[in-house]
């Protein structure tokens, strides 16, 4: 038998990730392993929760429009890039074949005569389940015909399990629990309930037989069609309707308002949490008056995010304890509020991070930092780097170049940078890039933080 080497390892167990999750895709949103395998990154409008599937890829040869599932949308955002399809094959183009990866799922499990397109039966099932009537689930699916000829409209609902009835599988792949029944997608199915329908032999036990339970009280439908702020404050919104004499339209007006609000409210914890700008003060406590050189009317101007559409950057040069990376972290809040994604790192966690030895996982990694609206880069030039680390930060640059936007701080004039990156020859090229399209503001001062710690222990002194 031919030895297999490290480098073949490596990209069978990426080819086999890759179909995993193809399979996944299929599982979350009940499409077709063809539209899977083909689904570009172009397809899909995460902003909106939306995947559109184009004429040519689906089996009606129509356009459909198919909106995406928090579930959906976290396997989406773990997903690589790694060229324009979701699943990326040897040659560049889409994967081709599942056949080995379910067969191989299919053995873990040990299940037997389980299709792949059985995936989209146990989906639809779920959904009919849910509530969710047949024209509804046939348009989500991708079905025309009448609705009496679909297969899994003759499946009794009790038979069929709730979806927030399944939790993390214990083959050691892990699966989150389900914490949103949307009627729009089912869970993230364990492997070994993929097939519904001929597997209900398995499902005498009282566990089971609990998750085989449908909830149809009002909240639990609210969740399931997605309107969970008015799942929550149901009695209040009942109350307010009946007291004020709500008309239908203004019911549906206040309804729709207060879920708009909430989905807002999530979505901007969410870019929040993943921008992971940390604990700041806000620019009302900044003194402007303790540095003895500041613009302050471009930084200013910066808040106002104006830079960010037109791909500019902006850097804040200065000393330490002037308040540089408070001013960085009230601009990307401040992106974050308004709605851009934003990313923000310490200098030396990207260069950490970029730090690899696989071409692949490096150029997967700068497309992350590559692709946020606005990427802050805080302490650059703090600590002294090695040869390859000013190679990584002009990649990098050189891929927001005109396209995205940069925020830096620094703490040393731009010709001492050949100091913080010896032997390095792109510092030049960097730095052109860099400052090509850059507002760049200077400030001048004593730390603001040795005034502080001067002051507290003036205060101690006088207490003693």
């Amino acid at each position: 038998m031919a030895k297999v080497s490290q480098k073949q390892r490596q990209f069978l167990r990426r080819e086999a990730q890759r179909a995993m999750n193809a399979i996944r895709l299929m599982m979350v949103t009940g499409c077709r392993k063809g539209e899977a395998l083909t689904a570009k990154w172009t397809d899909f409008d995460l902003a909106r929760h939306i995947w559109t599937k184009p004429s040519h890829h689906t089996k009606q040869k129509r356009t459909e429009h198919v909106p995406l599932s928090e579930q959906a949308l976290s396997l989406l955002d773990g997903l690589p890039h790694e060229g324009e399809y979701l699943f990326t094959g040897r040659t560049g183009a889409c994967l081709t074949d599942l056949k080995g990866p379910w067969a191989k799922v299919c053995e873990m499990a040990g299940l037997t005569d389980v299709r792949i397109h059985d995936l989209r039966h146990s989906f639809a099932s779920h959904l009919v389940s849910s509530g969710v009537s047949l024209p509804i689930v046939g348009r989500l699916l991708g079905h025309y015909a009448k609705p009496s000829s679909w297969p899994w409209n003759a499946l009794p609902r009790a038979c069929l399990p709730s979806p927030s009835s399944f939790s993390n599988a214990g083959d050691g792949n892990r699966y989150p629990r389900c914490t949103q029944s949307s009627w729009i997608v089912g869970p993230i199915w364990p492997t070994c309930t993929c097939n519904l329908t001929t597997r209900m032999s398995t499902m005498n036990s009282p566990t089971i037989q609990k998750m085989m339970t449908t909830a149809t009280d009002l909240p639990t439908q609210l969740n399931q069609l997605g309107l969970h702020a008015t799942a929550q404050t149901l009695d209040d919104f009942l109350a307010r309707a009946t007291k004020s004499r709500w008309s239908p339209q203004l019911i549906l007006e206040e309804l729709v308002r207060g879920e708009l609000r909430e989905r807002s409210r999530r979505s901007l914890e969410r870019r929040l949490r993943r921008a992971r700008i940390g604990r700041f003060r806000p620019l009302a406590d900044f003194d402007w008056n303790w540095p003895r050189k500041i613009d302050r009317a471009t930084i200013e101007r910066a808040l106002t995010l104006d830079f960010i559409p037109e791909a500019r950057n902006f850097i804040l040069l200065g000393s330490n304890g002037l308040g540089k990376t408070m001013i960085a972290q009230n601009i990307a809040y401040a992106a974050v509020q308004t709605g851009y994604t934003v990313l923000f790192r310490t200098a030396s966690d990207i260069l950490t991070d970029l730090h690899c030895d696989s071409p692949h996982i490096l150029r997967r990694r700068l497309q992350r930092y590559a692709r946020p609206d606005l990427l802050c880069i805080d302490e650059l030039a703090y600590l002294s780097y090695d040869d390859d680390a000013a190679d990584l930060l002009y990649e990098l640059i050189s891929r927001r170049y005109e396209r995205r936007s940069i925020v830096i701080t620094t703490n040393k004039a731009f010709k001492e940078w050949n100091t913080v990156f010896p032997n390095a020859t792109s510092i030049a090229t960097l730095l052109d890039r860099l400052t090509h399209h850059a507002d760049i503001t200077v400030l001048e001062g004593q730390s603001y933080r040795v005034r502080e710690s001067e002051i507290e222990i003036a205060a101690r002194r006088k207490k003693s």
